[in-house]
């Protein structure tokens, strides 16, 4: 699936699981539950006062009066099986008529339901300074007569203004967005850097940069409110006391290096969605922001503060970008700041769109997608609660890694131990520059499609850690158990050598085995694995060493051929010619 795909399959799960709780019957209700909450971020209490739908509702599911500004909204939510279905000219036709008879007070004369009329009622007793009109739906884009329907009306209107009364389509792709712009790790609070120069500022495009040298402390109080908080979107987490970490508290503590910190250190950059500077006050006064390198640095600067070393000369270079709400730049600054140094492709990876919406998706449907190295040793326990309240189960049991699940879901369902195991790193490089990122992350991807391959790999990978601990033991009769009598007596002699290093491998194999060729369900497949029988495992193994035993000249060793093209393809060649003649009764 692609990033808007995706996104509809977090909706689905997540709407689903809405309807079920308040035992919903219509679509369009669970999605405007899901709206309320995920964007409007409404209490339950909150959204059904401003629900109206029903009976006579005149296409008005539901009125909101900001009271912020005094602005009436009007909602209209569709939630169509497909994604690829617009939003249709008779929708809006019916809710027009509904303003139309609130507009004119006509309402109760037209029966409309009492939810409705209180709504109505408690816009004649405020003072509207403007009406927005939002048609929210989960499909793709409007029908060619949307426009004009709705432009008509608002001339129609002998509206106070031109801009009194707005109104907007906000279809898939707006909603994922606006998801998106809601949900970005940052925080929100606003933070004041009070300095006592002017900061240089930049702009290029449609973002700013401003950059200071800041005091050390202040960004060590600004860690030790918001700890990890600050840091959701950097690309690393906590390093401990490695080297480079260990450099930099001694710089920051040492009477004769503090003053050369700021010389000696690259400094840290935030990404916020917005960024003023007073020139008066000489403020400069951040909200929605992260720090997307750096991280170690201030983490170091907190610690030295905690221990009471910190040396009050310590001065810090600091970068402040706008991000501007745009979640690609975002992404963008992130991957480049952080690649100057060398990390692993995946991590780079980890605030990429597609990842983070995959993040989403998984989590609809109870899983965690592990973005970061460690980053679930450093979740608080707060956090850590919440998630396994979510879940039902202990989060690590409910935990992918992004490099092992994408590597799970390469080997099955594209069918590339190849890539999967031995050019891992390809998977997150982009096609520009010699990688499959594109290719990986295609609308054929799925939260789903994960989340079972992730499950396929555990299995596999229980059986070769099983088959380890009796190799260690040496016990033939385990041996001779665990592998059944086939597998056993004609290869004895190979599996100590084959198995260890046939994880990936083996989970592509028995994945088009079973599945694609066999068309056997995945999840019963998954139920035999998890539930201890062995025998589909064996007699792919089995295969496999024949395959090999099969290829003319082959001089390569085990561990290089199950990360193989050409193995894998011998493979599916014996699969399908043994699939082929099992059809035919042979």
């Amino acid at each position: 699936m692609g990033l808007l795909e995706t996104f509809r399959e977090q909706i689905e799960n997540e709407t689903a699981a809405i309807t079920t709780e308040r035992g919903l019957t219509k679509r369009g209700d669970s999605l405007f539950w899901w709206y309320c909450k995920r964007i409007l971020d409404l209490e339950d209490a909150e959204a059904d006062q401003i629900y109206c739908d029903g009976y006579n509702d005149y296409g008005i599911d539901a009125i909101r009066i900001d009271d912020s500004d005094d602005t009436v909204h009007f909602y209209s939510f569709k939630h169509p099986e497909s994604i690829d279905k617009a939003l249709k000219g008779e929708a809006v036709d019916k809710l027009l008529q509904g303003l139309s008879l609130l507009i004119n007070n006509k309402l109760t004369g037209a029966n409309a339901n009492e939810s409705l009329l209180k709504r109505a009622s408690e816009i004649k007793l405020s003072v509207p300074r403007g009406y927005q009109i939002h048609f929210v739906t989960s499909g793709k884009g409007q029908g060619g007569d949307v426009a004009v329907k709705l432009d008509n009306f608002i001339e129609q209107l002998q509206a106070p203004s031109e801009d009194f009364c707005r109104w907007y389509v906000e279809d898939i792709k707006t909603l994922q967005s606006m998801f998106y712009t809601r949900t970005a790790p940052s925080v929100k609070q606003a933070f004041v850097f009070a300095l006592d120069m002017t900061p240089y500022q930049v702009r290029a495009g449609q973002h700013e940069c401003h950059m200071f040298v800041c005091p050390a402390g202040l960004l060590a109080g600004l860690y030790e409110t918001h700890r990890e908080a600050l840091l959701q979107q950097n690309i690393r987490v906590t390093q401990g006391d490695k080297a480079t970490n260990g450099r930099i508290y001694a710089t920051a503590t040492t009477e004769a290096e503090s003053i050369n910190f700021l010389h000696y250190n690259n400094g840290i950059v935030f990404l916020a969605e917005e960024a003023r500077y007073d020139p008066f006050s000489k403020k400069l006064t951040v909200s929605g922001f992260q720090v997307v390198n750096g991280g170690q640095t201030i983490r170091m600067l907190a610690r030295a503060h905690d221990a009471a070393k910190l040396r009050g000369d310590v001065q810090v270079a600091v970068r402040v970008i706008t991000s501007a709400h745009d979640k690609e730049f975002a992404c963008n600054v992130t991957v480049n700041l952080n690649n100057q140094n060398p990390m692993e492709p995946s991590f780079l990876r980890s605030n990429d769109p597609q990842v983070v919406q995959l993040a989403y998706a998984m989590a609809s449907r109870g899983w965690y997608l592990e973005r970061r190295e460690n980053e679930l040793k450093t979740m608080s326990p707060a956090d850590r609660a919440a998630l396994e309240k979510q879940f039902g189960a202990p989060v690590e049991a409910k935990t992918v890694r992004l490099r092992t699940g994408m590597q799970a879901y390469v080997s099955t369902y594209m069918e590339d131990p190849e890539l999967a195991k031995a050019y891992t790193k390809k998977m997150f490089v982009d096609a520009s520059d010699g990688g499959q990122f594109e290719a990986v992350f295609s609308k054929d991807l799925s939260a789903e499609k994960v989340i079972e391959a992730n499950r396929l790999l555990a299995a596999v990978g229980a059986y070769v850690e099983l088959f380890l601990k009796h190799k260690r033991k040496r016990d033939p009769a385990k041996y001779e158990a665990m592998l059944g009598t086939s597998l056993y007596a004609k290869h004895k002699d190979l599996v100590d050598i084959v198995i260890p290093p046939s994880t990936v491998f083996l989970c592509a194999v028995v994945y088009a085995k079973h599945v694609r060729i066999g068309r056997q369900k995945l999840e019963d497949l998954l139920r035999a694995l998890e539930a201890g029988d062995h025998s589909p495992l064996n007699a792919c193994i089995e295969t496999i060493i024949d395959a090999r035993l099969g290829i003319a000249g082959e001089s390569r060793s085990w561990p290089t051929l199950l990360k193989s093209k050409i193995l894998f393809q011998t493979v599916l060649k014996q699969l399908e010619a043994g699939a082929a003649k099992e059809a035919k009764g042979v």
